[in-house]
């Protein structure tokens, strides 16, 4: 009999189809825990789905990763909706998932834990960012149900400890899958009104009831307002994202309204007690006065102001006596330091004249010498400039015979300069020969 070879495809492809006839593999529940868990770029969750004994690898596409309300992580327990199949290009058996919850713990729990954190380090919950209560409201706004039982409380809480304080009620949904955008309206318009502060209420419930309080915008929204807001949600067990970003958070709502005001009577008792306190302060202040403004009458000065007149009288001029004798042994020994000075100042002047005219009289002598120094060595340069000119003049030159022939003021150097009659002066060494030119 002849065989027939399958293809690895051939084979991949039937296992595949065989897997998805299955209709009990088609849509099974599984329980397990997560471990090497990746997203891809694409937006897939690959992750292998474990327990004690076992594991299976499995794919979340991202159409359902969209879907999740909360972050897959590794290590976590889960209950997970899919289906078995082949994966054929790598002949992989591999789960298909659609759905994920977290297993022994709820899923709301898991989505609020994931968004406090994600909120708390993006720094909405800093005291750095939250703004002080006042201490006396002029006027409050209420964000709560109307009608409620958590209203009645801050209404009667507030008309009881400070009936002075006006209210604004905006009233909201605070239950159901949109009641969170009822409350930022709300917050919006209430923040938009400049009051003193807003109370942001309801009664307390189960995390289902009070999950519109952990809505991220709402959040967000409480964080950006201008007006102080005390959160006041649940009893003192609940707690939710907007008790965390409130400026404020209360324990219920009664305890809200109790932060939001003081208590007149409190006030009315503190008032009367440092207005005793006052009266008292005042009293013995007056009486210290009085003790004073006694002794002080009963001072000699006041009493007899002319006898302490005299006394002072008596004692300006013990002091004006005293003056003019330190005065005048002052001038005393100013005297007797200026005589002694003229003492030693005179000599000292007479022997500085005498040694002058002594320096004097030698730099005179001094400069005498060096002048008739320099006057002979000038005369001395003088006459060897004297020769040396001598030697130069022209007139030595006339005295060995020679002439110097001028016509009209001019000297004659050559034969072509005269012609025959005219008039020339010969110079000789001691006087001038008038002639005339023959030829």
């Amino acid at each position: 009999m002849e065989q027939r070879y399958l293809t690895v495809s051939a084979l991949n492809n039937y296992l595949k189809a065989k897997l998805d006839q299955d209709v009990h593999l088609q849509k099974i529940f599984l329980q397990g825990e997560i471990s090497n868990l990746k997203l891809h770029s694409s937006g897939h969750y690959y992750f292998t789905l474990k327990d004690e004994k076992s594991r299976i690898n499995a794919v979340m596409f991202s159409s359902y990763v969209q879907k999740l309300k909360i972050r897959l992580e590794n290590g976590m327990k889960v209950l997970i909706v899919g289906s078995i199949s082949v994966y054929v290009a790598a002949g992989n058996f591999q789960l298909y998932v659609y759905h994920v919850e977290p297993d022994g713990i709820g899923n709301l729990y898991i989505q609020f834990e994931q968004l406090k954190k994600k909120l708390y380090n993006e720094g909405l919950f800093e005291d750095t960012h939250k703004k002080r209560i006042p201490l006396y409201p002029q006027e409050i706004g209420i964000i709560t149900a109307y009608p409620s039982a958590a209203l009645e409380d801050i209404l009667r809480t507030l008309h009881n400890r400070f009936p002075l304080v006006k209210v604004k009620l905006f009233p909201t949904l605070v239950q159901g899958e949109s009641a969170y955008q009822n409350i930022i309206r709300c917050l919006k318009q209430a923040d938009s009104l400049g009051l003193d502060v807003l109370i942001l209420a309801r009664g307390g419930g189960s995390l289902e009831d009070l999950w519109n309080f952990n809505n991220e915008e709402l959040v967000r929204t409480i964080y950006h307002c201008q007006t102080p807001i005390i959160s006041g949600v649940g009893h003192e067990v609940d707690t939710t994202l907007t008790d965390y970003v409130a400026d404020l958070r209360a324990a219920t709502p009664t305890a809200a309204a109790t932060a939001a005001v003081p208590d007149l009577n409190e006030l009315l008792m503190q008032n009367d007690a440092t207005m005793d306190y006052l009266q008292t302060l005042m009293m013995h202040q007056l009486e210290n006065t009085k003790t004073k403004l006694v002794h002080l009458s009963q001072h000699p000065c006041l009493k007899e102001p002319q006898r302490m007149i005299t006394k002072q009288q008596e004692k300006l001029g013990m002091h004006t006596l005293f003056l003019k004798q330190q005065m005048s042994l002052v001038l005393k020994h100013y005297r007797y330091q200026l005589s002694q000075l003229d003492q030693k100042i005179v000599p000292m002047t007479q022997q500085f004249i005498q040694k002058q005219y002594y320096t004097i009289e030698q730099q005179t002598q001094q400069m005498q010498y060096a002048l008739v120094q320099k006057m002979n060595t000038e005369k001395q340069h003088f006459g060897q400039l004297l020769e040396q000119l001598q030697l130069l003049s022209p007139l030595n030159i006339l005295k060995r015979g020679y002439a110097i022939v001028e016509t009209n003021g001019h000297v004659v150097d050559s034969v072509l300069q005269v012609k025959p009659h005219d008039e020339i002066a010969i110079r000789l060494s001691d006087g001038t020969i008038k002639a005339t030119v023959k030829e």
